[in-house]
């Protein structure tokens, strides 16, 4: 596995002529800022009473917890894996990534869908 740095990333992303959400090109720094951005597994950063939170919420996830975990560790950035917050979701997944990946892409209930299938082969 060949191994990029922020610089090599943000040169591929503006070689490709791929742009940030404001339609600037990148810099190492919002190269850096959006791999550490917790949004990518379901954790939106909010501030409750003065104090940084990161709440779950449920949607598709661009990648994966371990995926996540990695870039932070090849970025060495402890102090964000040290935040109680992403220690708790990192430690106790008590979801299925791919059970809310299917809901958000077939716009139902995971677990209503299986048990469905499950009667519907009983009739079979």
């Amino acid at each position: 596995m060949t191994m990029w740095g922020n610089f090599q990333l943000t040169i591929t992303l503006n070689d490709n002529d791929i742009k940030t959400a404001s339609g600037k090109s990148f810099t190492k720094h919002s190269v850096r800022t959006v791999l550490q951005d917790a949004f990518y597994i379901n954790l939106v950063k909010k501030r409750i009473d003065g104090k940084t939170r990161y709440v779950f919420e449920k949607y598709e996830s661009l990648v994966s917890v371990e995926e996540w975990v990695m870039a932070q560790v090849i970025l060495k950035n402890f102090e964000l894996l040290q935040h109680p917050d992403i220690q708790r979701h990192i430690v106790n997944l008590d979801y299925d990534q791919d059970e809310i990946n299917f809901e958000y892409e077939n716009n139902t209930d995971y677990h209503q869908y299986m048990r469905d299938k499950e009667r519907e082969e009983l009739t079979i």
